[in-house]
């Protein structure tokens, strides 16, 4: 038998069946998936900062792929270690431009961001952090974005509560400088204004945490000196550390703190040990605001935990880069431009914006750690 000669109809048929595959697929490629890094510290005694930063991200990401934010473009999260290093952040702004990643949220720490932009900016890939605060990159024309206000204002707020409230005329200064580019420039600011209301600077410790075996020397020393109080940049396993020092040797003493130790970690780790400690910083963690209350309640759903700072500034971040990527019509090369010149956002903690160069413009707060909760003091704009 010989094969059936295709009719003229059946060749239209097939015809219009091939054009509408072509048309499926071609519409099927439409629908992009978007990298999206984030950049932090996911192990180790910092990793309070990172795994909460990395969860406020994705949650954003999610939350904007579940309403089609920009049609046809899906966001994936890519996470990379930077080991808080600056070596090790070099490595992962590496690796996430080789995954083709458009923006990066991070990096965490400030003693990581320079290394990081500089990497980054190799590769024309913005950083949006959620909570580098160093006045070192402050006011400068680059690829670098926050949502934090740099700490040099919390700092100098802080000394003003501790003089005018407090009552304080002699204080000892322990700041981390393995953290060097968000301690040095925050114990700076704060001594300065400390010392120009007239008060007296005792002692002046800088530390390294990651080689200190013991608080011992330190609260002993602090002992015999009695000032009024102490004030500490630390993380919160080292502030819980030290506190605990502080009890066992019967030593109470208020201490004033920068935001750095001021993670969910506190409370579990350090609990009534810090009670009492007084914090200047750019986060009210029991703000009222119906989004933040919200967030709060989507997180914990999503996640099974409350969220700290580190996840709202992060949440908020990712938020930008949305709105960024929407101002610029999904295309990443324009996403640097759009970013300059977004409107205010609303923002889960309070409405936020950003300057000229990527710095943001919002308020911040004194807030008192209970032992239990973190409480607000003052707002100060």
């Amino acid at each position: 038998m010989y094969p059936c000669p295709l009719s003229q109809g059946m060749i239209t048929h097939t015809r219009l069946a091939l054009l509408f595959l072509c048309l499926l697929l071609q519409a099927c490629s439409d629908n992009s998936e978007v990298a999206v890094g984030f950049l932090g510290p996911l192990e180790g005694k910092y990793s309070d900062l990172g795994v909460q930063g990395r969860n406020g991200a994705q949650l954003a990401l999610e939350e904007a792929n579940a309403r089609e934010l920009i049609p046809g473009m899906t966001f994936r999260l890519v996470p990379e270690d930077d080991l808080n290093t600056p070596d090790g952040a070099r490595q992962a702004v590496d690796r996430l431009a080789a995954a083709k990643a458009v923006a990066v949220i991070g990096p965490m720490t400030s003693g990581v961001a320079t290394a990081a932009l500089e990497q980054a900016s190799g590769h024309r890939l913005p950083l949006i952090s959620p909570t580098v605060s160093t006045p070192l990159l402050t006011g400068k024309k680059d690829l670098f974005f926050r949502v934090l206000s740099e700490n040099s204002q919390w700092a100098r707020a802080l000394a003003r509560y501790g003089m005018e409230k407090g009552g304080l005329r002699t204080v000892a200064v322990i700041a981390d400088m393995d953290n060097d580019a968000y301690s040095g420039p925050y114990r700076d600011a704060f001594r300065s204004e400390f010392v120009r209301l007239g008060g007296i600077l005792l002692k002046d410790w800088e530390i390294r945490s990651l080689s200190l075996k013991s608080w011992e020397p330190i609260a002993a020393e602090i002992e015999r000196l009695a000032p009024d109080a102490v004030f500490v940049s630390l993380s919160s396993r080292d502030a819980s550390n030290l506190a605990k020092t502080f009890v066992s040797r019967s030593l109470k003493l208020p201490v004033y703190s920068a935001m750095w130790a001021a993670t969910r970690e506190l409370v579990v780790d350090c609990g009534q040990a810090c009670g009492g400690w007084i914090f200047g910083m750019g986060y009210s963690e029991d703000n009222t605001r119906p989004e933040h209350l919200s967030f709060q309640q989507r997180y914990r759903q999503r996640f099974g935990y409350a969220s700290n700072f580190a996840a709202a500034l992060s949440y908020e971040a990712t938020q930008a880069f949305l709105q960024g990527m929407l101002k610029a019509e999904g295309d990443p090369k324009g996403l640097p431009d759009a970013m300059e010149t977004l409107p205010e956002l609303p923002g889960v903690i309070a409405p936020f914006r950003l300057d000229e160069f990527g710095d943001v413009v919002r308020d911040h707060y004194i807030i008192e750690f209970t032992g239990r909760e973190f409480r607000t003091h003052e707002t100060i704009r």
